[in-house]
């Protein structure tokens, strides 16, 4: 069974095994860009697009030895023609970019554990740290394929996230705004919907830490400070954290099976 996972760091996985270090760079990027796109491209096309500014004969050689390393480890995988190349139909594998899209079509009223699964599919940005230097092609396939794929999850996530707030799910529905700084830290309304979050969960701490690292995420990324509501919040979320004694699950029963009345005191306060 061959496995890729492209979401994140790329892995290639042979009947379990990692198997990506036994590819050359250029072998990985040709595998990655046939198993996504599954359409045919012509040998000339593939050696313009990894191999940049070299010979014709030096294009050649080079990709020839990069089909010959897939081929090897992977007999059945593509399919190889004199002219062109494609995925072979015959082909089986199973492809973490393949499944999230799938997902994102599923029924939104899905089980719990399917919409689990589906986010953890997306552990991070389209192979994050793959890099081709100087295969400027390339580069550009890579940066049009994150800039999309970030776009569905962000609106799936933020999809998602309503409908577990809705449902009053917060600790899933913190989860999912994680899921979503990941892709844009910058965005400061997901800063102040967690920190809110957790204020209503009696977690005043994680709150204003989530003001810092929302300090943090602006300055690093935009280097701004801040918007006032979202400061304003912040020292809400401070008073609001002197006003009401912390929860000591064990210890401190005074809220303990009243998580409703928490909420109603919290957002009072805020």
């Amino acid at each position: 069974m061959v496995q890729l996972y492209l979401f994140g760091s790329l892995r290639i996985l042979k009947d379990g095994q990692p198997v990506q270090n036994k590819l050359s760079l250029k072998a990985q990027a040709l595998l990655c860009y046939l198993v996504v796109t599954k359409r045919p491209i012509t040998r000339h096309a593939v050696a313009g697009m990894l191999l940049g500014d070299v010979s014709e004969e030096k294009a050649k050689i080079s990709l020839r030895v990069a089909l010959s390393m897939v081929r090897k480890l992977f007999p059945n995988l593509l399919d190889i023609g004199r002219q062109r190349l494609a995925v072979a139909p015959e082909a089986t594998f199973w492809l973490d970019v393949d499944s999230f899209a799938k997902a994102l079509t599923a029924d939104p009223q899905a089980k719990a554990a399917s919409w689990q699964e589906t986010a953890a599919l997306y552990e991070a940005d389209f192979l994050t740290d793959f890099h081709m230097e100087k295969a400027l092609q390339y580069e550009e396939w890579l940066m049009t394929e994150r800039a999309f794929w970030q776009q569905k999850a962000l609106g799936w996530f933020k999809l998602l996230g309503e409908r577990l707030l809705a449902e009053r799910q917060f600790s899933n529905a913190v989860l999912v705004l994680q899921k979503q700084l990941k892709i844009e830290p910058w965005e400061e309304a997901s800063h102040r919907e967690l920190m809110h979050l957790y204020a209503r969960m009696g977690q005043f701490e994680q709150a204003i830490k989530q003001y810092q690292r929302c300090q943090a995420a602006l300055q690093q990324e935009l280097d701004l400070s801040p918007m006032p509501k979202t400061t304003d919040l912040y020292e809400r979320v401070v008073a609001a954290r002197q006003a009401i004694p912390p929860l000591l699950p064990m210890t401190d029963c005074r809220f303990v099976g009243r998580q409703q009345e928490l909420h109603q005191l919290v957002d009072m306060l805020l």
